[in-house]
């Protein structure tokens, strides 16, 4: 009994230290991912290809 307490204790202080640890890792995770992944509008694909398809048929 003299041992559970301290063993709870330190178990607990693990764990809260592990969680902050946590979370400072998804924050930081957070904020790289948001200043080299920038929302951008999606370039058009395909018009080339389109232009070829359709003068390739015309011919």
């Amino acid at each position: 009994d003299a041992l559970v307490g301290p063993a709870g204790d330190a178990f607990l202080h693990a764990m809260h230290v592990t969680a902050l640890c946590g979370a400072g890792v998804a924050v930081l995770g957070a904020v790289v991912t948001a200043l080299f992944l920038p929302g951008r509008i999606p370039a058009a694909r395909g018009d080339a290809h389109d232009e070829e398809l359709v003068s390739t048929t015309d011919k």
